[in-house]
């Protein structure tokens, strides 16, 4: 009897771990979505901008640069939309229990040790979502990384628009 205590207490921590990964799967999910949707909204702002702005009539240092600049402000937004879609994509989890298979596997247990497999089963799903979801948040942090760059980039763009009135 009190190993079936022991038990059941391992298994509701393991299970209380496995409910916080298959809740950060869904706080990822809405995160790259974020992402996916900020970027999109910067890239569609900035390719407006930048198409009225960006004019290449004279070959000077200040419209290269900021054309150049303007380029690497998109392609970072661009880079940023296809690490959200990444984090978006990866879906393949760990569920436990997997009905099938556990209801044939526990017709044969005695009723502690359907308890010993569930929690072995939880930790190791628990140990592979865990894996999948620093994959997300990977990706989640470059798009918000590369999303923070394009910014800084269109900052340097503005300025040098403008600046080129002021300097020739």
């Amino acid at each position: 009897m009190k190993n079936s205590a022991s038990l059941k207490t391992i298994h509701d921590s393991v299970k209380e771990r496995y409910d916080f990964e298959i809740e950060r799967i869904k706080l990822l999910d809405d995160k790259a979505n974020n992402m996916v949707s900020i970027a999109s909204i910067l890239a569609t702002l900035i390719s407006g901008i930048g198409v009225f702005s960006v004019k290449i009539s004279e070959l000077t240092f200040i419209e290269i640069s900021s054309f150049l600049v303007f380029l690497a402000c998109l392609g970072f937004l661009v880079a940023s939309l296809c690490y959200s879609i990444r984090a978006y994509q990866i879906r393949s989890y760990m569920v436990v229990p997997d009905p099938p298979s556990f209801i044939v596997e526990c017709e044969k247990m005695d009723p502690d040790k359907i308890l010993e497999v569930l929690y072995i089963n939880y930790a190791l799903a628990v140990e592979e979502n865990e894996k999948k979801n620093e994959q997300k948040v990977f990706h989640v942090k470059m798009a918000s990384w590369l999303v923070f760059a394009s910014i800084i980039l269109f900052s340097i763009f503005v300025f040098l628009t403008i600046g080129k009135s002021y300097w020739g």
